[in-house]
């Protein structure tokens, strides 16, 4: 089973890994692919009044913030899983597109990824990658609410569907697309 598992936050990082530790009977069949996506600076029209220098530079932090989040994860997964094979990738681009590009054209079985539950203006504002990777993806998508990264109880708010060969962890939010 090829697994796509989108990250953007430090704090999702536990989250994930216990997530798949309640996997460990089919971890042998699995391989990880963490993928960063990285914004481009230039989708913030603030920016456009500052000197090309600063924006260089916000990007450049960027890139680097990105690269340690997929080294964490990455090392995480050896550090708990052993030899399990985990490829790393780092994009740029809009996260959503990105995610369900990579997921489609790669063939990936399950997408995994996390939400920060953003509600009202914000949402409205900044859109809600996680719903439309589970919208417009052609697999399974798990996607993690960043309060279970903080240990805070959530109440569950989409009945969960098992996607094939994995289990539900409370409070995730499974959602089973068919390819076609």
């Amino acid at each position: 089973m090829k697994v796509l598992i989108a990250i953007n936050e430090e704090e999702f990082v536990k989250p994930v890994l216990n997530y798949f530790s309640q996997q460990t009977s089919i971890m042998t069949n699995m391989e990880f692919t963490v993928l960063c996506v990285v914004e481009p600076c230039v989708n913030y029209s603030y920016l456009s009044i500052h000197p090309s220098v600063l924006i260089e530079d916000l990007t450049v932090k960027r890139f680097k913030r990105a690269s340690r989040l997929i080294q964490a994860m990455a090392s995480s997964f050896h550090l708990r899983f052993g030899n399990v094979p985990v490829s790393e990738r780092m994009l740029e681009g809009s996260p959503a597109d990105i995610i369900i590009d990579t997921a489609n054209l790669s063939g990936f079985d399950l997408v995994l990824l996390g939400s920060h539950k953003r509600h009202g203006v914000a949402r409205i504002l900044e859109g809600s990658v996680s719903s439309k990777v589970a919208e417009h993806a052609k697999c399974s998508v798990v996607v993690i609410p960043l309060c279970l990264a903080c240990d805070t109880t959530i109440e569950k708010e989409a009945d969960q569907i098992d996607a094939p060969g994995v289990s539900p962890v409370a409070g995730a939010i499974v959602q089973q697309n068919s390819i076609g």
